[in-house]
C-alpha cells in the first residue's frame, strides 16, 4: 500500500507553467515593493540635509538603485518565461531574443551579489568610523569601497559571460562544460556568499559589540547608521544562507548529478522555493531602510 501510494506521488507530474505565473506575479510584487521602498528612502535622504551630508548614506543610495535594478531584472526574465509558456511569442523573437535572455539569470546573480558586497562597503564603513578620526581618509574610504564593490561585481559578470560563451581566447582557451560550471558557481559561492559572510556577519556583530561597549556620545545620523548596521547584519544571515542554498542547487541540476528524472524535479521545485523566499527576504532592506529613516525625518523637529 506505502510502495503504490509513493509511486503516485512520484508520477504526479509538478505543474510548471502554474509555478511560472506564481513565481512571476509575486516578483512584480516585490518589484513594485522595491520601488515604492527604496524611493521613500532616497526621498528621505535627500530631504533631510543632515542625513544628506553624512557619506554613510551616499552608500545606502547607491545600494537602493542596485536593489531596484535586480528586481527591473528579475521581472523581466520571470514574464518573458510566463508569456513563453503561455505561447505568446513569436519564433522569430525566441530566435532574436534568446542569447539575452540567457543571460539574465546571471544578470540577476550578479546584481544580488554586487547588492551584497555594497552591504559589506556599509559595514566597513562603521568599522573604520569607530576606529578612524581622520576624517579626510574617512572620505577616501567612503568613495574607494563601493568602487571597489562595483569593479568586482562588474568583472565577476565578464568572467562569467567569457567562461559560458567562450567569447574571448577561443583559440587559445577551449573551456569544458564542467569547467565552466565550476569556474562560475565558484565564483559566485566565494565572490558573493563566503565574502558577505564573513565581512558583513563578522564585522557587523564586531560593530554591534563595540556599540553596547562605548558610551560615546553620537550625533543623530550617526546614531541612526549603527542602528542600521545592526539591522543589516541580522537580516543579512537569511538572505546570505538562501543565496548559498540556491547556489549550490544551481550548481549541482547544471552538473546533471541526479539519476532520476524524478529527484530533478523536486530539486527545481525546491529552487523554485528557495528563490522566491530569497526575493521575498531581499524586499526587507529597503523597508527596513523606509522605518529607520522615515521614522527619524518624520520626528525631526521643525525648526522655528
Amino acid at each position: 500500500m506505502e510502495e503504490s501510494l509513493s509511486s503516485e506521488v512520484y508520477e504526479t507530474p509538478i505543474d510548471w507553467p502554474l509555478l511560472t505565473y506564481i513565481s512571476t506575479g509575486i516578483t512584480l510584487g516585490c518589484l513594485v515593493l522595491s520601488v515604492l521602498l527604496n524611493l521613500s528612502s532616497l526621498c528621505a535622504i535627500w530631504g533631510n540635509q543632515r542625513l544628506r551630508k553624512y557619506g554613510y548614506f551616499h552608500l545606502l543610495i547607491l545600494f537602493c538603485e542596485v536593489h531596484m535594478a535586480y528586481f527591473v531584472v528579475k521581472s523581466l526574465l520571470s514574464v518573458h518565461l510566463s508569456l513563453e509558456k503561455l505561447g505568446a511569442l513569436s519564433q522569430n523573437w525566441i530566435k532574436t531574443w534568446t542569447p539575452v535572455i540567457r543571460l539574465l539569470p546571471d544578470v540577476t546573480t550578479c546584481l544580488l551579489g554586487t547588492s551584497l558586497l555594497l552591504l559589506i562597503a556599509m559595514t566597513l564603513d562603521c568599522t573604520f568610523s569607530n576606529s578612524i578620526r581622520s576624517k579626510p581618509i574617512i572620505k577616501c574610504l567612503r568613495t574607494f569601497l563601493p568602487f571597489v564593490a562595483l569593479i568586482i561585481g562588474i568583472m565577476v559578470f565578464l568572467i562569467v559571460l567569457v567562461a559560458k560563451f567562450n567569447m574571448l581566447f577561443d583559440s587559445v582557451f577551449k573551456f569544458s562544460a564542467v569547467f565552466t560550471i565550476i569556474l562560475v558557481h565558484g565564483l559566485y559561492m566565494v565572490v558573493f556568499v563566503l565574502f558577505p559572510a564573513v565581512f558583513i556577519v563578522i564585522f557587523g556583530t564586531i560593530n554591534w559589540v563595540s556599540d553596547l561597549n562605548s558610551n560615546r556620545f553620537l550625533k543623530e545620523p550617526r546614531r541612526r547608521s549603527r542602528k542600521l548596521d545592526h539591522q543589516i547584519c541580522v537580516l543579512s544571515i537569511p538572505v546570505i544562507l538562501l543565496f548559498l542554498v540556491a547556489t549550490i542547487i544551481r550548481f549541482s541540476h547544471d552538473l546533471q548529478i541526479y539519476q532520476s528524472e524524478e529527484l530533478s524535479e523536486i530539486t527545481q521545485l525546491v529552487l523554485y522555493s528557495v528563490l522566491l523566499a530569497l526575493d521575498v527576504s531581499f524586499v526587507f532592506y529597503p523597508l527596513l531602510f523606509m522605518c529607520q529613516l522615515g521614522g527619524y525625518c518624520c520626528c525631526l523637529e521643525k525648526p522655528n
